[in-house]
């Protein structure tokens, strides 16, 4: 089953204003690292002074140094500081694109409890609950994949 996904390269992306949707994946760790550095992309301020701020858009991180640092730093070091603390968001999906699913509250304990004790602080819940609509969606790009198959015609 594997190889036949492999030579399908069965995943694409889902995310509707990519530049490059036509492209597809062989394996889902590649498809994931496509869509998280490129669609899910998050700012995070260290500084000191104040807790850890994340920040969903650019606008918000640039807002927060010009605010909240504005004596700390020059304007010319915005672009350093941006891209010093951009990276991928924790969550991909909070739904499955496709069709909708969330995971029910009991399977999102489940999948905590599953992380171990020692893992449950580091595993966020918008995180766990991302990953378990990631494999959801996988399996709707493998299915829609094997459909697409001419087997059935030629029989």
């Amino acid at each position: 089953r594997r190889h036949v996904m492999n030579d399908l390269e069965p995943y694409v992306c889902v995310f509707e204003d990519c530049n490059d949707a036509h492209r597809l994946f062989r394996d889902r760790a590649a498809w994931l690292s496509h869509m998280q550095e490129t669609h899910t992309k998050q700012w995070t301020c260290i500084a000191a002074g104040h807790k850890l701020c994340v920040f969903e858009t650019e606008k918000g991180f640039e807002d927060h140094i010009r605010i909240a640092h504005a004596t700390g730093f020059k304007e010319s070091q915005l672009h350093w500081y941006k891209k010093r603390s951009q990276g991928p968001a924790a969550s991909t999906f909070s739904v499955c694109p496709l069709c909708g699913y969330e995971p029910a509250e009991e399977k999102i304990n489940t999948l905590i409890n599953s992380k171990g004790s020692d893992n449950k602080q580091k595993y966020e819940r918008s995180k766990i609950i991302s990953e378990d609509i990631v494999k959801h969606l996988a399996g709707h790009l493998q299915a829609i994949s094997l459909k697409a198959l001419p087997w059935q015609e030629n029989l």
